[in-house]
Protein backbone atom coordinates (compact mmCIF):
# COMPACT_ATOMS: atom_id res chain seq x y z
CA UNK A 1 0.00 0.00 0.00
CA UNK A 2 1.40 3.42 -0.88
CA UNK A 3 0.44 6.71 0.66
CA UNK A 4 1.33 10.39 0.60
CA UNK A 5 3.43 11.15 3.71
CA UNK A 6 2.46 14.83 3.70
CA UNK A 7 -1.24 13.98 3.74
CA UNK A 8 -0.60 11.38 6.45
CA UNK A 9 1.13 14.00 8.66
CA UNK A 10 -1.83 16.32 8.16
CA UNK A 11 -4.22 13.71 9.52
CA UNK A 12 -5.89 12.87 6.22
CA UNK A 13 -6.02 9.13 6.87
CA UNK A 14 -7.99 6.97 9.24
CA UNK A 15 -5.89 4.32 11.05
CA UNK A 16 -8.10 1.62 9.56
CA UNK A 17 -6.50 2.40 6.18
CA UNK A 18 -3.05 1.21 7.26
CA UNK A 19 -1.46 -2.18 7.72
CA UNK A 20 -0.48 -1.86 11.34
CA UNK A 21 1.63 -4.37 13.22
CA UNK A 22 -0.57 -6.63 15.35
CA UNK A 23 0.04 -6.33 19.06
CA UNK A 24 2.34 -3.76 20.60
CA UNK A 25 5.41 -2.09 19.24
CA UNK A 26 8.48 -1.03 21.12
CA UNK A 27 11.89 -2.45 20.86
CA UNK A 28 12.48 -3.92 24.29
CA UNK A 29 12.57 -2.54 27.79
CA UNK A 30 13.96 0.96 27.91
CA UNK A 31 13.65 1.62 24.16
CA UNK A 32 13.67 5.15 22.79
CA UNK A 33 11.95 6.01 19.51
CA UNK A 34 12.75 9.43 18.10
CA UNK A 35 13.76 10.62 21.56
CA UNK A 36 10.59 9.35 23.28
CA UNK A 37 10.79 6.43 25.70
CA UNK A 38 8.54 3.39 25.13
CA UNK A 39 8.28 0.10 26.97
CA UNK A 40 8.61 -3.35 25.39
CA UNK A 41 4.98 -3.28 24.17
CA UNK A 42 5.15 0.21 22.65
CA UNK A 43 3.45 2.10 25.50
CA UNK A 44 4.72 5.69 25.43
CA UNK A 45 6.31 6.53 28.75
CA UNK A 46 4.75 9.72 30.08
CA UNK A 47 4.96 12.08 33.04
CA UNK A 48 1.52 13.57 33.80
CA UNK A 49 1.36 17.19 34.96
CA UNK A 50 -1.62 18.66 36.80
CA UNK A 51 -3.20 21.90 35.60
CA UNK A 52 -0.92 24.74 36.65
CA UNK A 53 2.04 22.41 37.24
CA UNK A 54 4.79 23.64 34.93
CA UNK A 55 7.14 21.57 32.84
CA UNK A 56 10.48 21.64 34.73
CA UNK A 57 13.27 23.85 33.43
CA UNK A 58 15.37 20.73 32.83
CA UNK A 59 12.99 19.55 30.07
CA UNK A 60 14.33 18.57 26.67
CA UNK A 61 12.27 19.56 23.63
CA UNK A 62 11.92 16.98 20.86
CA UNK A 63 9.74 17.74 17.83
CA UNK A 64 8.00 20.54 19.74
CA UNK A 65 7.10 18.54 22.86
CA UNK A 66 8.71 18.58 26.31
CA UNK A 67 10.43 15.41 27.61
CA UNK A 68 12.39 14.41 30.68
CA UNK A 69 16.09 13.74 30.22
CA UNK A 70 15.17 10.02 30.15
CA UNK A 71 12.71 10.50 27.28
CA UNK A 72 9.37 10.48 29.15
CA UNK A 73 6.97 12.85 27.40
CA UNK A 74 5.27 15.43 29.59
CA UNK A 75 1.49 15.24 29.17
CA UNK A 76 -1.40 17.18 30.70
CA UNK A 77 -5.12 17.76 30.38
CA UNK A 78 -6.36 20.82 28.50
CA UNK A 79 -5.14 23.87 30.47
CA UNK A 80 -7.68 25.99 32.36
CA UNK A 81 -6.20 29.14 30.78
CA UNK A 82 -6.95 27.72 27.28
CA UNK A 83 -3.47 28.71 26.04
CA UNK A 84 -2.30 26.06 23.58
CA UNK A 85 -0.23 25.84 20.44
CA UNK A 86 -0.39 23.19 17.75
CA UNK A 87 2.26 20.83 16.41
CA UNK A 88 1.01 18.84 13.38
CA UNK A 89 -2.56 19.32 14.61
CA UNK A 90 -1.76 18.14 18.14
CA UNK A 91 -2.43 20.57 21.00
CA UNK A 92 0.36 21.36 23.43
CA UNK A 93 0.46 23.71 26.35
CA UNK A 94 2.63 26.81 26.16
CA UNK A 95 5.29 25.02 28.24
CA UNK A 96 5.48 22.07 25.82
CA UNK A 97 3.35 19.43 27.57
CA UNK A 98 1.22 17.44 25.10
CA UNK A 99 -2.52 17.83 25.75
CA UNK A 100 -4.27 14.50 26.26
CA UNK A 101 -7.80 13.28 26.88
CA UNK A 102 -8.67 9.76 28.02
CA UNK A 103 -12.40 10.01 27.32
CA UNK A 104 -12.77 12.31 24.33
CA UNK A 105 -14.66 11.65 21.13
CA UNK A 106 -12.56 11.14 18.01
CA UNK A 107 -12.88 14.12 15.68
CA UNK A 108 -9.75 13.76 13.52
CA UNK A 109 -6.48 11.90 13.07
CA UNK A 110 -2.94 13.25 12.88
CA UNK A 111 -0.24 10.84 11.84
CA UNK A 112 -2.55 7.95 12.74
CA UNK A 113 -3.32 9.26 16.26
CA UNK A 114 -6.92 9.90 17.32
CA UNK A 115 -7.59 13.53 18.29
CA UNK A 116 -10.47 15.42 19.87
CA UNK A 117 -11.97 18.44 18.12
CA UNK A 118 -9.56 20.62 20.14
CA UNK A 119 -6.50 18.61 19.12
CA UNK A 120 -5.96 16.64 22.33
CA UNK A 121 -4.44 13.20 21.74
CA UNK A 122 -6.92 10.57 22.84
CA UNK A 123 -5.03 8.17 25.09
CA UNK A 124 -5.47 4.86 26.85
CA UNK A 125 -3.58 3.08 29.61
CA UNK A 126 -4.79 -0.31 28.27
CA UNK A 127 -2.46 -2.68 26.45
CA UNK A 128 -1.75 -1.86 22.79
CA UNK A 129 -3.65 -3.71 20.07
CA UNK A 130 -1.61 -2.29 17.19
CA UNK A 131 1.69 -0.55 16.65
CA UNK A 132 2.56 2.33 14.37
CA UNK A 133 6.25 3.20 14.03
CA UNK A 134 6.85 1.36 17.33
CA UNK A 135 4.21 3.22 19.34
CA UNK A 136 1.33 1.19 20.77
CA UNK A 137 -2.22 2.14 19.81
CA UNK A 138 -5.71 0.87 20.53
CA UNK A 139 -7.82 -0.20 17.52
CA UNK A 140 -9.38 3.27 17.08
CA UNK A 141 -6.03 5.11 17.17
CA UNK A 142 -5.88 5.95 20.89
CA UNK A 143 -2.23 6.31 21.91
CA UNK A 144 -1.20 3.95 24.71
CA UNK A 145 0.55 5.84 27.52
CA UNK A 146 1.92 4.95 30.94
CA UNK A 147 0.22 7.86 32.79
CA UNK A 148 -2.99 9.63 31.78
CA UNK A 149 -3.95 11.28 35.08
Amino acid sequence: MSFNPEAFDQGAFDPAAFDFTEGGGGGGAGSVIGGTAVDETGVMQTAFLADGQAVPGTAVFINGFAHTADGLRYVAAWPSNDVVFYVRGIARRADGAMCINAAGAIAAYSGGLALTDRGEVIVSTAAPQLALAGFGLRQAGNLCVSEAA
